[in-house]
């Protein structure tokens, strides 16, 4: 019995194109949990829903990290200058 090895989920992961946007991306997780809730779905099909679950995860996170990235608040120090602060200092 041959068993995958590391490359394999690379390689996986590859058969799920990713979505262009965050709303996308959430949705079709929904999507794909009501499925492996509601159906009596094979082991195959099963793998293969994780698969793209766990590719959907990881590109919602890089979504939301980056967005957090961005966010800047606006704040004057007491010189009147307008600076910018990362959101984890508020």
């Amino acid at each position: 019995m041959d068993h995958p090895d590391i490359n394999s989920m690379s390689k996986a992961e590859a058969a799920f194109p990713l979505p262009d946007s965050l709303e996308k991306a959430m949705q079709r997780l929904e999507e794909i949990v009501q499925a492996m809730e509601s159906e009596k779905l094979s082991l195959d099909t099963l793998i293969a829903h994780y698969e793209e679950g766990v590719k959907l995860v990881k590109f919602c996170q890089g979504r939301l990290d980056g967005a957090e990235q961005r966010i800047r608040i606006v704040a004057r120090d007491l010189e009147g200058k307008i600076s910018l602060q990362s959101f984890e200092q508020t």
